[in-house]
């Protein structure tokens, strides 16, 4: 929760020109600030206050949110990697479960060969 009484708060305009450049040196646009406070990124949401009719957010408030990504990501990396079955949705072999294909039909926007 942002404490503006401690926090530098910062309009998302300004927030923008305060974090770091990522793509082709520049800032990011601030619909990403938005998606960051409606969506998230893996679970983690940007954290704001509303200040009249704007919404805002602090410095404070981005290192915590880009702390908690990291740490989300720190989490993923000590993750046993998946192997044999669990990967590919539960099949050893894409096709192991499939339904059986007629030929010359369409099936999913596919023709199988044979009378197309």
């Amino acid at each position: 929760m942002i404490d503006i009484s401690t926090e530098e708060v910062l309009t998302f305009s300004e927030a923008c020109k305060r974090i770091p450049s990522r793509r082709r040196g520049k800032a990011p646009n601030i619909a990403t600030l938005y998606r960051w406070t409606n969506q998230g990124i893996r679970g983690v949401r940007l954290e704001y206050v509303m200040v009249g009719g704007t919404r805002c957010t602090s410095v404070e408030a981005l290192q915590r949110f880009f702390d908690r990504l990291t740490e989300r990501a720190e989490e993923r990396l000590l993750e046993p990697p998946l192997v044999g079955a669990d990967v590919g949705h539960g099949r050893e072999h894409p096709n192991d479960s499939a339904p059986p294909r007629t030929p010359g039909v369409h099936h999913a926007g596919r023709c199988y060969p044979q009378a197309c």
